[in-house]
């Protein structure tokens, strides 16, 4: 029942997203519904995972700025400061753009 394309484009999404054990549904309200749903989960999951890697670049550059800093000898204040100056850059844009 319904139309044949929507409920082709909800098995592609089922399949896609590897969902299961979800109640089938039965009009097309509700294949419209749960397709949405799961593509809503998709996009969720692609900005917290992108969030995330970036938060893992942030660190990574951080540590190794910082391991540079302390192999050139440069003094407790310089290393201080370039500290200060990732951390403002980083809550200001949630990025690290110059490099």
């Amino acid at each position: 029942s319904g139309n044949a394309y929507i409920r082709c484009f909800y098995f592609t999404t089922a399949v896609a997203t590897s969902t299961g054990n979800n109640p089938a549904p039965t009009n097309v309200v509700e294949y419209i519904y749960m397709t949405f749903s799961w593509m809503m989960g998709v996009f969720i999951r692609d900005i917290v995972s992108n969030a995330n890697r970036n938060r893992e670049q942030y660190r990574k550059t951080v540590d190794q700025v910082l391991s540079e800093c302390k192999r050139l000898g440069l003094s407790k204040d310089t290393i201080d400061r370039v500290r200060d100056w990732f951390v403002y850059t980083w809550q200001k844009q949630k990025t690290l753009g110059l490099l």
